[in-house]
């Protein structure tokens, strides 16, 4: 896994905008359809149909949070891995959500599956506001909420910062794009994959190439194998 490598924000979108003085979050997975979009999967591979995708930024160092993703990406059953997932999560603030499902604008919104949108207007920030200048990230989920989560993915929007007002004197250059790069602290595989943008266009269409960003976790141990555990525990008994 190459979590140090930057990377074009294709799938992992955010940018600041400043209305009316206002500091404003938006981001998506799809920059622009066909062109370069980003799908979120799930630890499995399938795409995200329910889960949380939450930008924000955390109460912690951004060297503290690197050391973390490391240790949770490379074993994330472990206790150390664990231990550190709780830590992320714990020290999140999220400012901007996303459930996968209903959407945060109406062009991307509606239940595409490993597609979020997300958008939330602050307002005017204090200038004692805790997150001013720290570095904005997305944290995705598979859960209602990144605590249930099975698999969870993390991207440092690179040079991102919260401003109060995203300090732009200029109206027409208030929007800093959705084309900057960003870094996969948390990411599994990033096979490509397609999606259906029937909903996007509102009429049946081919399906579109698009990337991936995997989240990272233990897959939950399935009904069959669960048996066959139980009926391994048994046969060692009847043995002893």
């Amino acid at each position: 896994m190459k979590n140090n490598k930057l990377l074009s924000i294709a799938g992992v979108a955010i940018a600041l905008l400043a209305s009316a003085n206002a500091a404003t979050i938006s981001g998506s997975g799809i920059v622009d359809v066909g062109g370069g979009d980003t799908l979120i999967l799930g630890i499995t591979g399938s795409k995200v149909a329910s889960g949380i995708a939450s930008s924000g930024y955390f109460t912690i160092t951004d060297a503290q949070v690197a050391t973390l993703s490391s240790t949770y990406s490379t074993a994330p059953g472990s206790v150390d891995g664990i231990a550190a997932r709780s830590s992320l999560i714990s020290a999140f603030v999220g400012l901007a959500n996303d459930d996968f499902v209903t959407g945060g604008t109406v062009t991307f919104g509606g239940a595409i599956p490993g597609v979020y949108t997300l958008t939330a207007d602050l307002g005017l920030l204090g200038t004692s506001y805790a997150g001013l200048n720290k570095v904005l990230y997305t944290f995705f989920g598979d859960g209602a909420d990144l605590s249930s989560s099975a698999g969870l993915g993390l991207a440092l929007h690179t040079g991102v910062t919260l401003d109060r007002d995203d300090n732009v004197a200029t109206p027409d250059s208030n929007d800093i794009g959705l084309g900057i790069p960003y870094q996969a602290l948390i990411r599994g595989a990033t096979t490509a994959t397609t999606y259906d943008p029937s909903q996007i266009f509102g009429e049946p269409t081919a399906p579109i190439s698009a990337g991936a960003f995997q989240l990272v976790g233990v897959p939950e141990p399935s009904a069959a194998l669960l048996g066959a555990l139980g009926a391994l525990g048994l046969l060692r008994r009847r043995r002893i």
